[in-house]
């Protein structure tokens, strides 16, 4: 990458990355970067905007997504879903809500009980994928 436009990610910082095949005929295909660490991943999110108004059109063409686990993506779900929760989404990994209008951070699934203090119901830990459970 440029220097102007932001951080410089080195091969170094790439664990793996292959393409991925077009959904639609004659389109490009889109390629899946894994990062070595979250700080390589975190530099690239900070300057997105960067990308995007940088002169070079391959860089304003670079479309970068947030980097979710299936069970991250449950437990936003599940989240979304509990009495008071307004807002909620993924930003780093995490799952940020505003709860009853204050912004809390989840870290893990243990945090619907720690952090937001609601009782974890069956329906819940079905969700989440907990199938084993007393």
């Amino acid at each position: 990458m440029d220097s102007t436009v932001g951080p410089i990610v080195e091969r170094s910082d790439i664990s793996t990355c292959h393409m991925s095949n077009p959904t639609k005929p004659g389109a490009k295909p889109h390629i899946l970067v894994r990062f070595i660490s979250r700080q390589v991943i975190r530099r690239i999110y900070l300057n997105k905007r960067k990308l995007k108004s940088s002169p070079n059109e391959e860089y304003r063409a670079a479309y970068i997504t947030n980097d979710v686990t299936p069970l991250r993506l449950r437990l936003k779900n599940v989240v979304t879903n509990i009495q008071g929760v307004e807002k909620c989404f993924i930003k780093d990994g995490n799952i940020h809500c505003d709860y009853k209008k204050v912004h809390k951070i989840l870290y893990s699934p243990d945090d619907i009980f720690n952090v937001l203090k609601v009782d974890i119901t069956d329906d819940m830990l079905k969700d989440l994928g907990v199938t084993d459970y007393p």
